[in-house]
């Protein structure tokens, strides 16, 4: 007697062709809703750590404006947050940041480190830029006031350097009656001062030992103090040991 044919059954040659077909099917759709789809896109992008004024305007224009594939509406897996970060890292008045992505509610967050400076300088072409604690220079979108006002002998980076600690370790007192400041090198630091409504400049000598400055401010001071140098207008503190009065 003829068997009848089987139904319902299947090689195993086509299950296999089945199980492939669907996780190519289940991958195209995946990789069109993370490339293609609105589905995961970029809603909302955030910055933290940043003046409030910087929020608004500042910020997210400099940055959309070095990294354009950071905007809303992006699908948020064609973002590369390494090339991101490498972006924001270029603007010379932030220091560091650190981005996140939610894939669910497509925020993007920004956590942004700004450079704090310690003084102001004039370049070489004529713009006002800042020195924060590193010597690093850099340029500013918002101006800030009250800082030190310093000329930079060379463009070295050890002399940005020294700059930038002198200028730490000057008592808040001696730093309000700074007039200017003159740094030609680590070996020459020269500041003219109006110390108790008189007419003073004050040659530091060299900062490579920066410990003395300490005990040169308190050199400084016993100085000024002294009535027979009322009417002097040079102080040397270039040998801490030998001072100098003019």
């Amino acid at each position: 007697m003829a068997k009848l044919p089987k139904f319902g059954r299947t090689s195993p040659r086509s299950r296999s062709i089945f199980r492939w077909t669907l996780a190519l099917t289940i991958s195209a759709l995946l990789a069109f809703i993370l490339g293609w789809s609105s589905i995961l896109t970029v809603k909302e992008i955030s910055y933290t750590g940043t003046p409030q004024s910087y929020l608004s305007n500042l910020v997210a224009k400099q940055v959309t404006e070095i990294v354009p594939e950071l905007r809303l509406g992006e699908p948020m897996a064609r973002l590369n947050l390494p090339a991101i970060s490498k972006g924001i890292a270029s603007v010379p008045w932030i220091e560091k940041s650190s981005i996140s992505r939610n894939w669910f509610t497509g925020k993007i967050k920004i956590t942004l480190t700004t450079r704090i400076p310690v003084a102001a300088i004039t370049s070489s072409d004529g713009q006002v830029k800042y020195l924060d604690a590193t010597g690093f220079e850099f340029s500013e979108p918002q101006p800030f006031t009250g800082l030190a006002q310093v000329t930079l002998g060379s463009e070295a980076g050890d002399t940005r350097l020294a700059a930038s600690k002198f200028i730490r370790m000057m008592p808040a007192d001696l730093l309000a009656a700074m007039r200017s400041l003159f740094v030609a090198g680590p070996d020459q630091i020269t500041m003219k001062s109006d110390i108790d409504g008189k007419a003073l400049t004050i040659n530091w000598g060299s900062f490579k030992n920066a410990a003395e400055i300490p005990a040169k401010v308190q050199v400084l001071r016993t100085l000024i103090a002294m009535p027979e140098n009322a009417k002097i207008s040079t102080v040397d503190l270039t040998n801490l040991r030998a001072p100098v009065v003019k």
